[in-house]
């Protein structure tokens, strides 16, 4: 798929996707960090639990203050990946943490961003890079 937005999605890629995986980022709405240890832990079990129930193997998952990363494979469209996952997880963490609907009423998610994984390498890189990720890092790569 080519690079730009699709929707409110952005595109970081100009190639195929290699086996269908897909390197998803999401920031909170104006990048505040939120995100105290007990919310990042949940975020990620949510993140994945939902991925699975929709058939997508997680090859990592990832939860800092301000966003989150998921690495993901499977014959599901991003953009529906995308609203699946992030919609869930959206309402759910919000209605178990009450301090993030007071902070974020309509929507949790600003910007999101979908990279295809280019290759075999490339999917090792991303695998490693959101498993040794920072919690406290804020920068949203």
């Amino acid at each position: 798929m080519p690079q730009g937005e699709l929707g409110t999605m952005f595109y970081r890629s100009e190639y195929d996707a290699f086996e269908n995986c897909y390197h998803f980022t999401a920031a909170t709405k104006y990048r505040k960090s939120v995100f105290d240890e007990a919310i990042r832990q949940r975020l990620e079990q949510l993140l994945t639990e939902k991925a699975e129930s929709i058939d997508l193997k997680v090859h990592a998952v990832a939860a800092a203050v301000n966003h989150i990363h998921i690495l993901v494979q499977g014959d599901a469209e991003p953009p529906f990946i995308s609203q699946t996952i992030l919609g869930y997880t959206s309402r759910l963490i919000r209605k178990e943490f009450p301090v993030l609907k007071q902070l974020h009423e309509k929507q949790l998610w600003g910007g999101k961003a979908c990279t295809n994984i280019k290759d075999a390498s490339h999917l090792q890189n991303a695998t490693d890079y959101i498993k040794r990720h920072d919690p406290m890092d804020s920068r949203v790569e």
